[in-house]
């Protein structure tokens, strides 16, 4: 995209804020960021932020999602969390309330898939415990695919199509025409 996606602006809000206060109070909240000075260009949209929040930085730079997981869940407090990234700037409340509600029990992942058999590795619940040293073990082998890891865990798919009925949750806005196109629907 040549920006940086969590500083665009959607109706008025950077794409960061708007993810940031769509979301219900929680436990805790991890930003990861991949590097210092992506941390500081952030500065200014996370001083507007009311809730508890934390950054943590990547490992390594620029290596993509799967890292960005390993990263947040290694920084993580709780057993579980929620992934949303930043460039989904129409998160449903409802979407985050459905995905926290379902317990992970016999499951160590829970991921929304579409009836078309797409899945949303990056609007998932995962168990630090269990989801760690499989990344781990990826990463370690070259690869940096997030669906990589659904074979060797137990996965409980949820119906996108229930968990957000518009499906305004799952767009992604990865370039700046995206933007302009949703901004032109009117969506908010």
């Amino acid at each position: 995209m040549g920006k940086d996606k969590g500083t665009l602006f959607f109706h008025g809000q950077t794409l960061l804020q708007r993810v940031l206060n769509s979301l219900p109070p929680l436990d805790e909240i991890i930003l990861v960021l991949r590097d210092e000075k992506q941390e500081q260009a952030y500065q200014q949209i996370l001083r507007d932020f009311k809730g508890e929040l934390r950054v943590v930085l990547d490992r390594e730079r620029d290596q993509g999602p799967l890292l960005g997981i390993l990263s947040g869940l290694e920084a993580l407090k709780s057993d579980h969390a929620l992934i949303i990234p930043c460039d989904s700037p129409c998160i449903s409340p409802h979407f985050v309330e459905e995905m926290l509600e379902h317990p992970l029990e016999d499951y160590q992942a829970l991921v929304p898939r579409w009836s078309d058999g797409r899945t949303e590795p990056l609007h998932a619940v995962y168990s630090k415990e269990d989801v760690l040293p499989v990344i781990e073990k990826i990463i370690q082998q070259g690869r940096r695919d997030v669906q990589s890891i659904f074979n060797q865990l137990k996965v409980l798919y949820l119906d996108a199509e229930s968990l957000d009925p518009g499906g305004n949750t799952f767009l992604n806005l990865n370039r700046l025409q995206d933007v302009e196109v949703l901004e032109k629907k009117k969506l908010k």
